[in-house]
């Protein structure tokens, strides 16, 4: 079993072996280097991420605040079924102490005085919340199975490309050599 495998991936090593069989083989052996090392680069990139990713979302956490916002006017009727939170005028108070007032999305068809929650930065400016542990471990996650996924995949369509420029290089040597020795092997002289 490992012979013919290795005889696959070496092309074998007789003395017909080109220049170009060598080339192919390394290039098959590249590719198999890259298909070894993907999932300890795609775990190098997952802890890489994820801690990067933590780091921001323990900085956005620290820089916000979860707030109640009291509706100052009716929310409209959302016009379809996917209308299901509006933009509505809201009041709620600012870390500061202070009172604020904006824009906020609340739920469709909403009345004046319903509450919501939001989240607002040190200023009192309302800001997205801050990102969730299972947010950053999917983040994480998926970064590091794309990146074990893409250098093989880069790999073996450079692979594949080397093997075509070869195949070519090889089909035009061959027909070379043969407009050559062809009128010989016909009994014909030029």
């Amino acid at each position: 079993m490992t012979r013919p495998l290795s005889r696959w991936l070496l092309l074998g090593g007789g003395p017909l072996r080109r220049a170009t069989d060598r080339v192919e083989a390394l290039s098959r052996l590249v590719v198999l280097g890259t298909l070894l090392a993907a999932v300890p680069l795609g775990m190098a990139v997952d802890r890489t991420v994820s801690t990067a990713l933590h780091q921001t979302a323990d900085a956005e956490a620290s820089g916000r605040d979860q707030r109640t916002a009291t509706l100052l006017a009716d929310a409209p009727v959302g016009t379809s079924p996917e209308d299901t939170e509006v933009l509505v005028e809201a009041q709620w108070l600012s870390p500061s102490g202070g009172s604020e007032t904006g824009q906020v999305l609340a739920p469709s068809g909403a009345t004046v005085g319903s509450t919501v929650t939001v989240w607002v930065d040190t200023r009192g400016l309302i800001t997205m919340a801050p990102q969730s542990s299972g947010d950053v471990t999917a983040q994480s996650v998926l970064s590091g199975v794309l990146a074990g996924l893409v250098l093989p995949l880069l790999a073996l369509l450079a692979h594949l490309l080397v093997v075509h420029l070869l195949d070519r290089a090889r089909l035009r040597r061959w027909t070379a050599e043969w407009a050559s020795v062809e009128p010989l092997w016909a009994g014909r002289t030029r």
